[in-house]
């Protein structure tokens, strides 16, 4: 098993993508949601519990079976697919390097089955599949539909496949209306990015960046940070344009540009990367808000920054991107879980009220 490969691997080839219309409401009558989770039902009682029970006697292998098979409906692909995505989860975010995504999902995969309710093992599957982006496309519906297998449960009633197929619709359908036919887009009623929670007045995906970024400040230069002032949250980005003064080729500056379009895990690589002499060539000093402060800004290294200390810069992205994802694998250890829970359950509770 090579790692980017989970059970019978189905390539996508245009033959099996491009589906007609006809083709593809016979697939859907073959392969549509309820025929993959009434195996599920088929193997439980259809409750939450025990659907977390039987997810405890899989294999991750035979886990990702069943998630490729989920993934593949969504994305109208007959038979299995396979792990195979690259995209962004929000604006701001990098997910892992593609040859990091099936350990992840498999470490995400045992660390949410040890979990004691099904509730707590929804939150860490659910948000590990659109943090880790092990898909081409699907993944928001993905991780909404394992979400609601294990916080609703399937009991194949009518009600049940309707909630399935609303959650299964893409983020961006009917983008203009949250409405529309009576029918939600699937992320209204179940949103687990980061960006959509908050705790107090700060959304939880700040929050994280502002722990990570304290934590490598804190790390390497310990808690007087008076020498190496920093806005810990803050990271220049670099708009790009071919400098022909840099010691990087245009595609290293491109490889720079992209790091650093993922802010708070681009700052953790720089912290833990940079030497004092690059770290301080790094700072920008600014004035935002009537406050004096300096930031990280890559415009100010493009020159200066060399293919050696870019090699290390990638090392360094790659692994404080793991981390970041451990981080939220680790959500529901959090002293707040209870509060992220209620909020991205919200929308699940309102459309059982609004059914009853």
């Amino acid at each position: 098993m090579n790692d980017q490969s989970i059970g019978p691997e189905i390539q996508p080839t245009v033959e099996n993508i491009q589906i007609s219309q006809s083709q593809s409401q016979e697939l859907q009558e073959q392969l549509q949601i309820p025929l993959v989770l009434e195996e599920i039902r088929s193997q439980t009682d259809g409750t939450p519990e025990s659907i977390k029970k039987h997810f405890e006697t899989l294999s991750f292998e035979d886990f990702s079976v069943f998630l490729n098979r989920l993934n593949g409906y969504f994305r109208n692909i007959p038979g299995q697919h396979t792990m195979d995505g690259y995209g962004l989860m929000m604006n701001g975010y990098v997910p892992p390097d593609p040859k990091d995504r099936v350990p992840l999902m498999k470490e995400a995969f045992e660390e949410a089955v040890k979990e004691d309710s099904p509730e707590k093992c929804a939150t860490v599957l659910g948000m590990s599949i659109l943090t880790i982006h092990p898909y081409v496309d699907g993944n928001g519906r993905t991780s909404r539909t394992i979400f609601a297998l294990l916080t609703n449960g399937y009991s194949g009633s009518k009600e049940d496949k309707t909630l399935f197929s609303e959650i299964g619709q893409k983020d961006n359908e009917n983008a203009e209306d949250i409405e529309f036919n009576g029918h939600s887009r699937g992320n209204i009623k179940i949103n687990l990015d980061p960006s959509s929670v908050k705790i107090g007045d700060v959304p939880l995906s700040l929050l994280i960046d502002a722990e990570i970024k304290w934590s490598a400040l804190t790390n390497r230069f310990g808690h007087n940070l008076t020498e190496y002032p920093v806005r810990v949250g803050e990271l220049g980005g670099l708009h790009f344009k071919y400098n022909p003064r840099s010691k990087l080729n245009e595609v290293e500056q491109r490889e720079l540009n992209k790091i650093f379009g993922s802010n708070a895990i681009a700052f953790v690589a720089c912290i833990n990367s940079f030497s004092n002499e690059l770290y301080k060539k790094s700072l920008k000093h600014i004035n935002f808000e009537g406050k004096e402060y300096d930031i990280i800004s890559a415009q100010n290294i493009i020159e200066d920054i060399t293919v050696d200390e870019l090699s290390k810069l990638r090392i360094a992205f790659r692994q404080a991107t793991i981390d970041y994802v451990r981080k939220i694998m680790n959500i529901t250890k959090r002293d707040d879980f209870q509060d992220i829970y209620n909020q991205y359950s919200a929308g699940l509770e309102k459309w059982r009220k609004n059914k009853n």
